[in-house]
């Protein structure tokens, strides 16, 4: 009996500890609060869109921000005037790395690009059309419902290259990454590599029942243990990146987008995601030309490309990967079909070697900060004003 308290009572210790260590760690992780509207709405294609006229107020021990959106649902505080035949109109799709989390919205890169372009003296609108959660099928029919509304001449895809290979494809209940019970407009492959639409989940609340993952899966402990703050912290740390490096399998990685980006021989899912991200990001284009838009990529990389201590504790310390092998993949997408390429990664390394390692990401929220937002948006103008000189015009093919 003796024995037995004793064991209950470090038991009852422990769970104490986690309770409170669970406590701290829900204070200290970013969070949104304060909403004065909801920040998206169900929508039945694209499973959600930003609401229109919406704003939130984020707080979190990293960032204290304001979002708001326009009468369109995209990020930004009001509609512009009518187009008048000068004024340039972009419009930019992306995930979370471009509406984007933890910097206001004026303070987005879209944003930051329009500043610029205003400042070299050209007259824009960068329309933020990313959406918090959006993978490449949900920026290809985002494109399709804004085109005809704002017309733009650039249609700029933000890669994030933490996600973008990873989150395409998913057809079944708990298979989305973001809304895994929500149906929408998905792509795949077909038997010859062309892009297939599929429309039959549009509109339908997804049950348990739809899907065919196991019930014990690596994927299902994963979303389990997502719903603790303790663990959202930890699987940040060094030790976390180690041990999940050796402890991964084919399908289940520590950033699985990211794993696609970086591995050097990829086969099997890893094949079948990356192909499919290419077909889309070629469909992207091939629309935006039909609108009389110049399609651009930018590849915004992620923690462990930018930072010797991530890539050391992570994919660094496994053979077969490649720290740069993202941007010469997406550089190879870009121009095989045809579109201005903006890779930032060069842009990010450089300024942290130069500011003694400072970070251009939150380490916690893990999303550029605003100094990481202002490099994405300055090197997009680069390579969007040298176009410009070359091709005023803006001819889909004029820059290529």
């Amino acid at each position: 009996m003796r024995w037995l308290r004793v064991v209950l009572i470090n038991f009852l210790g422990i769970v104490l500890v986690l309770v409170f260590a669970e406590g701290v760690a829900r204070l200290v992780e970013p969070k949104v609060s304060d909403s004065s509207n909801p920040i998206t709405l169900p929508d039945p294609e694209l499973a959600w869109a930003p609401h229109p006229n919406g704003r939130s107020h984020g707080v979190s021990s990293e960032f204290d921000i304001e979002t708001v959106s326009n009468a369109l649902g995209n990020y930004d505080f009001r509609v512009p005037p009518d187009a008048d035949g000068r004024r340039l109109s972009i419009l930019a799709l992306g995930d979370s790395h471009t509406a984007a989390s933890g910097v206001s919205t004026g303070q987005t890169w879209p944003k930051v690009l329009q500043a610029d372009l205003e400042r070299s003296g050209v007259s824009a609108w960068v329309h933020n059309g990313g959406v918090h959660g959006y993978s490449l099928d949900q920026y290809l029919v985002r494109l399709r419902r804004m085109a005809p509304i704002v017309k733009p001449r650039v249609v700029i895809i933000g890669f994030s290259a933490a996600t973008d290979f990873y989150d395409v494809g998913r057809t079944r209940a708990g298979d989305f990454v973001y809304g895994s019970d929500i149906g929408r407009v998905y792509f795949s492959l077909g038997d010859n590599g062309e892009l297939v639409e599929h429309r039959e989940l549009v509109g339908k609340r997804l049950g348990r029942e739809d899907g065919t993952t196991p019930m014990l899966s690596l994927a299902r402990l994963r979303s389990a243990l997502e719903r603790l703050a303790l663990y959202r912290l930890f699987k940040r740390s060094e030790l976390a990146m180690w041990l999940a490096m050796r402890l991964s399998t084919t399908d289940e990685a520590l950033w699985p987008g990211l794993d696609t980006a970086l591995k050097i021989d990829l086969a099997g899912e890893d094949r079948r995601r990356f192909d499919l991200a290419s077909k889309l990001i070629g469909r992207i284009a091939e629309e935006s030309r039909g609108v009389g838009a110049t399609p651009m990529l930018v590849h915004i990389p992620y923690l462990a490309q930018v930072y010797d201590s991530v890539w050391q504790s992570s994919f660094g310390s496994v053979p077969g990967y490649d720290r740069d092998l993202a941007g010469k993949r997406l550089g190879d997408i870009a121009r095989e079909y045809g579109l201005l390429y903006v890779d930032v990664y060069p842009a990010m390394r450089d300024y942290v070697a130069r500011h003694g390692g400072e970070w251009v990401h939150y380490p916690i929220d893990a999303h550029p900060n605003v100094t990481g937002q202002r490099l994405i948006g300055n090197a997009v103008f680069d390579v969007l004003s040298a176009c410009l000189k070359k091709n005023p015009e803006l001819k889909p093919d004029g820059c290529r």
